[in-house]
């Protein structure tokens, strides 16, 4: 179905799930996807409502980042301490001082607390007022429980039953909200209850706000024209691809180097446009050679009494053609005039990966 079937929202009222935010890298700059959806926000177009346990969990899940950088950083700087000797710049806090992560946590929580502010989001404290329902549906395996009724998702059941309650008592019976999340036992809970409106991807909210405020004529030629890739746009979405981490998938190797081959624009998502600028959200297949190492399978050998695993030959090389499907946030001035031969003048672009891109070995490869 066309993705601008829908022209008008349902709602303005919006809950973001935690997993988004995790998903979008707690990126609230101005021109990333959160930051549009903090423009819409701070516009009218849409209001926006957490609840007091979605708020901590960011609170949560922004200090356990720092805490992961913390250690990935101080497990480099103890193995390549031989790197200070370059005086290169461009190692800065990997083998310069140490950084002070008190500070850096400081920092990262008060973009939270600005991007809270500036969009004037609703937090709703948690109703406790239902736990027994909770704690059925946790027994039962219900949604939001997944099947296993996971224990992590108790925050999910809470909040949605205190955004149902809040609704019912501010809007009415007839109270509606999207629910963003990437949790499908959330969205399926979502699905069966009328208040609310399940939204897998942020970027199709964004696209039916750009279509409250801009022509949607406009919307869709600057769309067509992006999927046509006009000259340039490969060259960035390569760039942007390069600056990725890339790790082995189930192995304890290394991936030394990756080359991009090929580039497809499968669809573009028009979130956000002015008069002279435009944001999109773009999906692409993205063909790649790897160069991989890892252990030599028929040279291991496990110690019992250390419990250690050695090997005893060299490293496998290998060099692996792969195939990866992205999404990259491009920001770009818009031509008057559109064609397949008008050059695209790109901004800003970044990949939407919050992880590495795993590099798989087939059966036969190892």
């Amino acid at each position: 179905m066309d993705q601008y079937t829908a022209t008008m929202l349902e709602t303005p009222w919006v809950f973001v799930d935690t997993n988004v935010f995790i998903q979008y890298n707690f990126n609230f700059s101005e021109q990333s996807s959160l930051g549009i959806l903090g423009d819409y926000a701070e516009d009218g177009v849409l209001h926006l409502v957490l609840t007091d346990i979605t708020e901590r969990e960011v609170r949560r899940n922004l200090r356990q980042r720092v805490d992961d950088s913390r250690q990935a950083v101080n497990a480099f700087r103890d193995d390549a301490g031989v790197l200070k000797n370059l005086h290169d710049p461009r190692f800065g806090m990997l083998v310069g001082p140490k950084p002070n992560y008190d500070e850096i946590n400081q920092q990262l929580l008060a973009q939270w607390t600005t991007y809270l502010q500036r969009t004037a989001v609703t937090v709703v404290p948690v109703d406790g007022s239902r736990t027994t329902e909770v704690f059925e549906r946790y027994f039962g395996g219900l949604p939001p429980f997944g099947g296993k009724g996971k224990k992590d998702e108790f925050p999910d059941a809470f909040a949605l039953l205190t955004l149902e309650e809040w609704l019912l008592k501010e809007n009415g019976p007839r109270g509606r909200m999207y629910v963003i999340s990437a949790d499908g036992p959330v969205r399926e809970y979502c699905a069966n209850h009328a208040q609310f409106v399940p939204v897998e991807k942020l970027k199709d909210l964004l696209v039916l706000s750009a279509l409250q405020v801009e022509n949607q004529a406009k919307i869709v030629a600057l769309q067509h024209w992006l999927e046509q890739e006009p000259p340039g746009l490969e060259l960035r979405i390569r760039k942007a691809f390069a600056l990725l981490g890339f790790s082995l998938d189930q192995f304890d190797g290394d991936v030394e180097w990756v080359t991009p081959l090929e580039v497809n624009v499968d669809d573009a998502h028009i979130i956000a446009v002015d008069e002279t600028e435009a944001n999109a959200v773009l999906t692409a297949t993205i063909s790649f050679n790897a160069e991989v190492s890892y252990p030599d399978p028929a040279g291991m050998h496990y110690d019992r009494e250390t419990g250690e695993t050695h090997n005893f030959y060299e490293n496998l090389q290998r060099s692996l053609r792969r195939e990866t499907q992205l999404e990259f946030e491009v920001q770009f001035r818009h031509p008057t005039t559109l064609g397949a031969e008008v050059a695209i003048d790109v901004i800003g672009i970044q990949a939407l990966a919050d992880q590495d891109v795993l590099v798989a070995l087939e059966e036969d490869e190892y």
